[in-house]
């Protein structure tokens, strides 16, 4: 770290204890003691999480997996459906390929040549 910027931090650190020191106020033990009361709502008597937010997050997870599930069968059902299509397709294929080569030898055998 760059030594005035270290300088500085260590001087207004210093600043603030040298008042709680001599019994004055202590910003940081004001800042500490205002965010340990706005976090009171997301911590557990044990200083763990709270039953509410662990259940919130369970719904979430719940939630998020349906959704997923969801959007899978919808991409299985497009696939499906593209396969369908594809498939019949071929068979259309397939089936003119017959029918020509089935003109073809119906046009042969009714040809004089075929004699």
């Amino acid at each position: 770290m760059n030594p005035f910027f270290s300088g500085i931090a260590g001087g207004l650190a210093g600043a603030a204890n040298t008042a709680a020191s001599g019994g004055g106020w202590n910003f940081l033990d004001m800042l500490k003691g205002a965010g340990n009361r706005a976090l009171g709502l997301f911590s557990g008597s044990g200083g763990g999480t709270p039953a509410w937010l662990q259940a919130a997050g369970l719904a979430g997870g719940l939630y998020s997996g349906l959704q997923q599930q969801k959007a899978a069968n919808k991409a299985l059902k497009m696939q499906q459906d593209a396969f369908d299509f594809n498939k019949m397709l071929s068979q259309r294929e397939i089936d003119r390929q017959n029918r020509a080569e089935q003109n073809l030898y119906d046009g042969w055998n009714a040809s004089t040549f075929a004699r």
